[in-house]
């Protein structure tokens, strides 16, 4: 809210529970002739755990990484109280083709 002028937005974006319950979660991996990486995500209560493991090829040998990121659900109601900003506008954004958006696009104003 500080570094916003009067009248400026910001925009980001949130997963829907959705999202969280049956897109994000679940293993994923990727592979290239250099890298190998995993990530192992789990959502229970309002909580979504990604564990990130990759493997880095350094000459004949790998480099093992471990990694967490957590995300926390919140139901737009609850993001609109908790902002000092006012709520614009709320857009519903479905990338991986599923039968519900799995991300909202919020839109917030100073």
């Amino acid at each position: 809210r500080n570094i916003l002028k009067d009248g400026g937005y910001f925009l980001f974006d949130v997963n829907t529970l959705y999202g969280f319950e049956e897109i994000a979660e679940g293993t994923l991996s990727i592979e290239d002739e250099n890298i190998y990486g995993i990530l192992n995500s789990i959502y229970q209560d309002g909580e979504m755990e990604t564990k990130i493991t990759i493997f880095e090829k350094n000459n004949e040998c790998y480099d093992k990484k471990n990694g967490k990121i957590i995300q926390y659900f919140y139901k737009n109601q609850e993001l609109k109280k908790l902002s000092p900003l006012k709520f614009e506008n709320k857009i519903d954004i479905n990338l991986y083709g599923g039968d519900m958006p799995d991300k909202n696009l919020l839109i917030m104003k100073r």
